[in-house]
């Protein structure tokens, strides 16, 4: 594993200050890091699917560079238990920002752009997210967002046999309301795919201000009368499960809704 960027030895948080919460993240406020924990809830020892887990999840971010991915500084262990140093993000998470109700039109597209283009530099690494939501996306007070939560993301061609093991054939994980059809008949079966059709459904429910519902579906303009009609028809896009009319690359996303207007 690549080493990630080292904190320097007066930012850090001694390793006895980290308490355990089960298997969470929890944001100490201490200069610039985040610091975040995985421990089972009775503090007996890892099982070593849940270590293969921590230290998939800090190969995965220490391998993505991105002013939209959350930044891996540091990763540690102290009496057996392990540890991850993360960017401090101040802000609040897009399900809160949605609660609040739907956002304008331009700060969706900007919005939409900046994860599209995070999720591109992913997918260019093998990675797949697989948890794409809005609680797993923080915007900051400045309006960047970042993507976070990478435990359940896969990485391809990496030649590690661990990272297939750690999910069996027909073993579903992600987040219901947010999961591509193929992603929730079996994990393994995400592709870049599952990751824009989840990106689909955000960008629905930030124009909306509501989820979308899959059993009376309808279009995020009826929904939302100012979404434009090329917009409209680009999350439609992004929510068909066919494999020769749905999108492959998150490229085309990107310039499809780019806040300048400027498209292919």
């Amino acid at each position: 594993m690549p080493e990630p960027k080292k904190v320097p030895e007066d930012q850090r948080i001694p390793a006895k200050e980290l308490t355990d919460r089960g298997p969470e993240q929890f944001v100490q406020p201490v200069h610039a890091v985040r610091v975040s924990t995985q421990a089972d809830a009775a503090r007996v020892t890892w099982s070593g699917e849940v270590r293969a887990r921590f230290e998939r999840e800090a190969r995965v971010i220490s391998n993505l560079h991105h002013p939209n991915i959350c930044t891996l500084f540091d990763v540690g262990s102290h009496e057996g238990r392990q540890f991850m140093v993360m960017e401090l993000l101040d802000g609040q998470s897009l399900k809160e920002r949605i609660a609040r109700g739907a956002l304008g039109v331009d700060e969706v597209l900007e919005l939409g752009a900046q994860m599209a283009d995070a999720l591109e530099a992913a997918h260019a690494q093998g990675v797949i997210h697989r948890d794409i939501k809005p609680a797993n996306l923080l915007l900051d007070e400045e309006g960047t967002v970042k993507i976070l939560d990478m435990g359940l993301a896969r990485v391809d061609n990496t030649g590690d046999a661990n990272d297939h093991q750690l999910t069996n054939t027909g073993q579903v994980m992600g987040t219901v309301d947010y999961m591509a059809p193929e992603q929730a008949s079996d994990t393994r079966k995400a592709d870049a795919r599952s990751d824009i059709y989840s990106l689909g459904l955000v960008l629905y429910e930030l124009f909306a201000g509501i989820q979308r519902d899959p059993e009376h579906p309808i279009s995020a303009r009826e929904a939302n009368p100012q979404v434009p009609s090329y917009i409209d028809q680009t999350i439609a896009k992004c929510l068909r499960d066919d494999y020769f009319f749905s999108y492959h690359h998150t490229t085309r996303i990107w310039w499809m809704i780019r806040p300048d207007g400027s498209r292919l």
